[in-house]
């Protein structure tokens, strides 16, 4: 199928079901400003304005899965154009004498993290609605990509189905979602579209995990991720991801995206003597047996258990 970008114009009173989101104030001041929300927040937003996995007859619960969002961890992610845009932004939001903190009318927290600006509520702002009680949410501003447009934006998510973003503009909200998003997620499904990002096999195990998302099985992805695995080892990576601790995060995403999407045995090869694993054992003693510790080479270890599991399924 091919991709194309939609469009759907947001009504006022869908809008008002988050009003305390949207009234948001830096939201509001990015938004304002050329900028845009897309991944999680807008994902979430698609899914409740094309009623997937939501309870018709409850007329709460649009608002009730945003604050949802937030308590599992979810946040606001927001995208520029140009470092232009940002500065603009920087300078209405951020203490002009001090860039390490927020203007004091924002009632915000603040910190900057590799690549986005993080804001939160403080402790005595909780965002209230009268009858529906309390919404905290994050902010993360990023710093360290533009893009010219929404759809070169979707062109550097990973996957799919985070393609999906909200922006304002003179006639009120609009939001733009790939087409293969939507079909994916109906489905389930997660397609990969890229390698870049070391964090591919996190992410691929967050979503799996927290969205109840299945990598598809088809050739794409199974190139794709034979193409990270050989990224992890090789640390092929643009400079800008050289941050982290490579050998702990190659072990941590190894792990993850194994739990995500079950590795083939030649791809979990490719990890053979770099990465241990502690294992208990049970060694004999007597009338019973005592439990050890072991370390082990983690790929050998899930290389013998397929095999296992395989010569048991024939019978």
């Amino acid at each position: 199928m091919k991709e194309v970008i939609e469009a759907k114009r947001l009504s006022e009173e869908f809008i008002n079901l988050f009003h305390p989101v949207f009234k948001d104030k830096i939201i509001d001041i990015c938004l304002e400003n050329n900028a845009w929300i897309a991944g999680g927040f807008a994902r979430k937003i698609a899914h409740i304005y094309f009623n997937m996995c939501e309870d018709k007859g409850n007329p709460a619960l649009p608002y009730q899965r945003v604050v949802d969002y937030f308590k599992s961890g979810g946040d606001i992610d927001i995208f520029t154009v140009n470092r232009e845009s940002l500065d603009c932004i920087e300078n209405i939001v951020l203490d002009q004498k001090d860039k390490n903190e927020v203007k004091k009318d924002f009632e915000k927290s603040y910190y900057s993290s590799p690549f986005a600006l993080n804001f939160l509520p403080e402790q005595n702002s909780f965002i209230y609605s009268q009858l529906k009680g309390r919404i905290f949410h994050s902010i993360q501003i990023v710093n360290k990509f533009f893009f010219n447009s929404i759809k070169e934006c979707f062109n550097s998510f990973d996957f799919t189905n985070c393609k999906y973003a909200l922006r304002k503009n003179k006639n009120g909200y609009t939001l733009y979602y790939s087409n293969l998003a939507l079909e994916d997620d109906k489905k389930g499904l997660l397609n990969i579209c890229h390698t870049n990002s070391p964090f591919l096999g996190n992410r691929i195990y967050k979503y799996c995990w927290k969205h109840s998302l299945k990598v598809a099985d088809n050739q794409n992805n199974k190139e794709m991720l034979k193409d990270f695995c050989l990224k992890l080892l090789t640390k092929s990576w643009d400079k800008k991801f050289k941050f982290y601790s490579e050998n702990t995060f190659l072990e941590y995403s190894a792990k993850n995206l194994h739990k995500a999407k079950t590795m083939s045995v030649e791809d979990l090869s490719l990890f053979i003597g770099k990465i241990n694993h502690n294992v208990n054992i049970m060694i004999p003693q007597g009338y019973g047996y005592f439990i050890a510790n072991e370390l082990v080479d983690w790929a050998t270890n899930e290389i013998q258990f397929i095999s296992n599991k395989n010569a048991c399924n024939k019978f």
